[in-house]
């Protein structure tokens, strides 16, 4: 084989072998947008939600070159964020109101398997959540997910030992998904993903049901995975509509760093550690808008903070306004007052409140013309008797009739004089 042949074959097998992985999501985007996202996750990692600025930030930086990227990842940041701070744990069983349809999936996150495979006591709690679960909601699908974690039974997966105890205890079959390649919980999210957008499509809702301390960050990861895997399909994102945790008698709170490494593999993006990045500080704000305004009605005022690296935002909702009163007149002092990161700034305009048409008007009628005068009180017209007849009641017609009765009248007498003349 000559080796020309030798090359061609070997570069096949390469493109062969590579069209074997799937392209990492990192590849859609370019080293500044990778860098807006990694600086997101870990501005958060770091600070949590008083980052809520640089974050901000870094979503208009990503706008700038990929609009739908921008929001989308505004959306998962957001849902971190809530996740962290306002979430609630169901205890036991999902809440009320979800989808009674076959709509509503109930996605139970695995745990690892004992050496020979049996289950531990934590994974057949969640299991039993997901039971009640699905008594409370018959018609919803009930997805196992977890790959092989039994160090001396690798044929023993997580999903494929919770799926035999659901149909042990009554689960029909037809309700039961098996995912059961993943080893981690960002692997939970990605094939448990894969698998309901290819093969459920009927599927838009997902509960997720693991233990308390989990719930959150199972959350984030499959709110994360969703959003992305709709910004590259163009589809409508699968939504998290409950949750339910099985109550463990110890308490935890994970690692930051651990749900940031997470979500940057989820997104495919290579990240490094990085040190804690400083926040940016609120240098003034400046306020724009109508500073004159009727007495009675609203204020259209906006308040705008500016900050040191350059960035400026709307804090109009955020910031206290004081010292106006909309129903009194005249010239007033406007501070406005924002606080943000323990830095408070404030700016004083005037605002002019003018009387307003509707305020210049008289409470009262006048003395010398009474609201409602009396009909026998209201004085007699001043146009001539004809001038209103001509443009009002027609003239009566018994003087004609009374001059037409005296002529006749003396027509006759003077007929009945000649009569006796004669």
């Amino acid at each position: 084989m000559n080796i020309l042949k030798r090359i061609s074959l070997l570069t096949l097998a390469i493109i062969l072998l590579l069209g074997m992985f799937p392209a990492a999501s990192a590849a859609e985007y370019s080293e500044e947008e990778q860098s807006c996202i990694v600086q997101m996750l870990n501005y958060y990692a770091y600070h949590r939600w008083t980052a809520e600025t640089d974050i901000a930030r870094l979503i208009e930086e990503l706008a700038q070159s990929d609009p739908a990227a921008a929001q989308t990842w505004q959306s998962i940041m957001d849902y971190w964020a809530w996740a962290d701070r306002d979430m609630a744990v169901t205890p036991d069983i999902l809440p009320d109101d979800l989808p009674q349809d076959e709509s509503l999936c109930i996605v139970v996150l695995g745990y690892a398997l004992n050496p020979y495979g049996t289950m531990q006591d934590e994974l057949i709690g969640r299991l039993e959540v997901a039971l009640a679960s699905s008594i409370k909601y018959p018609n919803a699908y009930i997805l196992c997910t977890g790959g092989g974690t039994a160090s001396k039974a690798r044929k023993k997966t997580e999903a494929g030992q919770m799926a035999q105890w659901l149909k042990d205890h009554g689960v029909a079959e037809s309700r039961i998904i098996v995912e059961d390649e993943s080893l981690s919980t960002v692997e939970n999210a990605q094939f448990s993903c894969e698998i309901l957008t290819e093969e459920y499509p009927q599927v838009r809702h997902v509960a997720i049901v693991t233990s308390d301390y989990h719930v959150p960050r199972g959350c984030v990861y499959f709110h994360t995975q969703f959003a992305l895997s709709a910004l590259e399909t163009g589809a409508e994102p699968l939504d998290i509509v409950g949750n339910a945790g099985y109550q463990i008698a110890y308490s935890t709170e994970e690692d930051m760093s651990v749900l940031y490494s997470g979500i940057a593999q989820l997104a495919g993006i290579q990240f490094k550690g990085r040190g804690k990045p400083s926040l940016s500080k609120l240098t003034h704000l400046e306020i724009d808008g109508e500073f004159t305004y009727e007495a009675g009605t609203a204020m259209t005022l906006t308040a705008t903070a500016f900050y040191d690296t350059g960035f400026s935002r709307d804090v109009t909702t955020e910031a206290v306004f004081s010292g106006v009163d909309m129903s009194q007149p005249g010239e007033q002092l406007l501070t406005v007052t924002y606080t943000e990161s323990g830095t408070e700034v404030f700016s004083r305009v005037l605002v002019d409140v003018t009387a307003g048409i509707l305020a210049e008007l008289p409470t009262e009628a006048p003395e010398t013309l009474p609201a409602e005068a009396p009909a026998a009180e209201i004085p007699p017209a001043t146009q001539p008797q004809a001038e209103q007849t001509a443009t009002g009641t027609p003239a009566p017609l018994w003087p004609f009739v009374a001059l037409a009765s005296l002529l006749a009248l003396l027509a006759l007498l003077l007929r009945l004089k000649i009569h006796v003349n004669k």
